[in-house]
């Protein structure tokens, strides 16, 4: 295809410049759409495939963050060097439980960069099983020991805020994530990585090299900070590609960034110290 110019003088009056003194011959434009349409698909493969890769980046990211954080610990109770916290058996499933709906999420995504969307759609009806598992398991690992052993001090009830924000905001996001999986692909991988960003506040405690010396050595506020901090890329993600954040993207950081200050204004709260036991139907020790 060539482009003709055409010398085209204003007439007086401004008279309207006939057709053919502005489009080449008919003959000249055939096949011009099929040259654009190649372009315009190629572009948006492009897109995609940067996309798919960029969600597949953040599941690694957050698989990473948590064998860091557990990763020590595990290794002594392999070696035998630490003892698992009773009721074993529970803590066992619920550490298994979360290295397989992490490990799921990796799976998951480098399936869909790999353009493999059948399989990833019949290896996500696992999540259907899973999620439900895994909120029933982390409510018995909160309160099953304050129930054994009522004994617990007053602080013990400061970490069950944060175990009840998960516990309330991991099946929240993830749910709506898989009832958007078909009607919203952008809302359904977002929420899919905040979703799981939630759940890593322990792992995140039990860095000791993070600034400051670790996030549990200087309070769960700032742990907070850095689970926000891991959902950063995908604020950044959303306003390279789109110049503004994706409603999922605000809607799921922006509660859990509300939920973070309510979680602080509860911590140590004497309210709270009260609440709590009365909640659980169990006594305190001063």
């Amino acid at each position: 295809m060539r482009f003709v110019l055409i010398d085209y003088v204003q007439r007086p009056g401004n008279e309207t410049p006939p057709a053919s003194a502005i489009l080449p011959p008919a003959n000249q434009m055939e096949g011009l759409s099929t040259r654009v349409e190649p372009v315009i698909s190629t572009t948006r493969a492009t897109t995609r495939v940067s996309e798919q890769r960029f969600f597949m980046f953040m599941s690694v990211l957050l698989f990473a963050t948590a064998l860091v954080g557990f990763g020590a610990n595990t290794l002594a109770i392999v070696a035998g060097s630490r003892a698992v916290r009773t009721p074993t058996l529970l803590f066992n499933a619920h550490a298994t439980l979360m290295f397989a709906w992490l490990l799921l999420l990796v799976v998951q995504t480098s399936l869909n960069a790999a353009g493999q969307r059948g399989l990833h759609k019949r290896l996500g009806q696992i999540a259907f099983v899973l999620v439900p598992v895994i909120t029933v398991v982390m409510i018995l690992v909160s309160t099953i020991n304050l129930w054994v052993r009522p004994e617990w001090p007053p602080q013990r009830y400061n970490v069950l805020l944060l175990q009840f924000r998960a516990i309330m905001l991991f099946p929240f996001f993830v749910g709506w994530a898989l009832l958007a999986r078909r009607s919203s692909l952008g809302t359904h991988k977002r929420l899919m990585i905040i979703g799981t960003a939630v759940l890593l506040d322990a792992a995140i405690t039990r860095i000791p090299w993070l600034p400051g010396g670790g996030a549990r050595n200087r309070g769960y506020e700032v742990m907070s900070a850095y689970q926000l901090l891991l959902l950063t890329p995908l604020i950044v993600h959303d306003l390279r590609t789109t110049g503004r954040l994706h409603r999922a993207t605000m809607i799921g950081v922006g509660l859990f960034a509300v939920s973070t200050v309510m979680l602080n204004a509860l911590w140590g709260s004497e309210w709270w110290i009260q609440a709590a036991p009365r909640l659980l139907h169990i006594g305190v020790v001063n």
